[in-house]
């Protein structure tokens, strides 16, 4: 089952995946540290392109 962009079903999936990496004592891929950096990167990225109003490079 995809959740088909249902937010609630996105949060259910990323609680699961905390649980599981406590579980098992792994940092879950979805949650990791890394993932997270990158998504700030993307954010800052973003809006220095609409205060810009320029393409901003990625990467």
């Amino acid at each position: 089952m995809s959740g088909g962009g249902d937010p609630l079903f996105a949060f259910t999936k990323e609680i699961q995946a905390a649980v599981n990496g406590v579980v098992k004592g792994i940092e879950p891929d979805l949650l990791s540290g890394a993932l997270a950096r990158d998504a700030l990167v993307l954010c800052h990225k973003e809006i220095q392109s609409v205060n810009t109003e320029k393409v901003v490079i990625v990467g």
